[in-house]
């Protein structure tokens, strides 16, 4: 569901799912914080969402007057839904003209047990091709505290130790900055024995999802900075694996 042109016989169906997760993502986490901006985010999609274009162009001014508050508000709200990775700018805003965004349902989709909604919203997105993983319910999208404009970008230098998944990860930034947040930066190299390479991911969920996910980009950046690599494992922190 990452490219969204719904339309045509069923359309509002799938519309609803979509906001069905962003809905589910927010109130599974629990914070104030984290359920005002999802609710922020709901409206702005089923206000002014285009969704045959796929995409959100609208001012300061109007999201502000639509979410009832300043446009300094606004801009804190959308920098901290980037840095998320729930929004994704396609095109920044020039002379007369107002800055464009795309959701990014898949970010949503993967911090939801599906199960909570019922068996037919899971087999309609298991559907689409995803399956979610047993741990989905204990994934939550992490927002900065109140006021935070966004979160800060990784330090490269605390891991450019010239290994090859130092070399690696910095091309894999070619994945989106958002993303690359989210999923590739909390990896670290856990061990090397021969030709087998193992990356620690922070918890077991994010493991699967990044395999999942980015499984194959991580191969072939790997495949770039080391032709001698043959296996490569994510694991979770209590993973046995990691005693090698």
């Amino acid at each position: 569901m990452a490219a969204l042109h719904p339309s045509g016989a069923g359309a509002a169906a799938v519309k609803y799912d979509l906001l069905t997760l962003l809905g589910i993502a927010g109130l599974s986490n629990g914070s104030a914080t984290t359920i005002r901006s999802m609710l922020r985010l709901i409206t702005l999609v089923t206000a002014r969402y285009d969704w045959r274009a796929g995409e959100l162009t609208v001012g300061q001014r109007e999201i502000a007057r639509l979410w009832a508050v300043d446009e300094r508000t606004v801009k804190r709200e959308m920098a901290r839904l980037r840095a998320r990775g729930l929004i994704v700018l396609r095109r920044p805003g020039a002379r007369g003209r107002v800055a464009a965004y795309s959701v990014n349902f898949d970010v949503a989709r993967a911090a939801c047990d599906w199960s909570r909604v019922g068996p037919d919203f899971a087999a309609r997105m298991a559907s689409q091709g995803h399956v979610p993983h047993a741990d989905a319910g204990s994934m939550v999208i992490q927002f900065p505290a109140a006021g935070l404009a966004a979160a800060p970008a990784e330090d490269d230098t605390s891991q450019n130790d010239g290994s090859e998944w130092s070399i690696a990860r910095r091309s894999l930034k070619r994945i989106g900055e958002a993303a690359h947040r989210r999923w590739i930066a909390p990896l670290s190299r856990a061990g090397r024995s021969g030709d087998r390479l193992v990356l620690q991911a922070p918890s077991a969920f994010h493991a699967t999802q990044v395999e999942r996910t980015y499984g194959d980009a991580i191969a072939r950046a790997l495949a770039e900075a080391d032709p001698t690599l043959r296996t490569i494992r994510i694991v979770a922190p209590d993973d046995v694996a990691l005693r090698m």
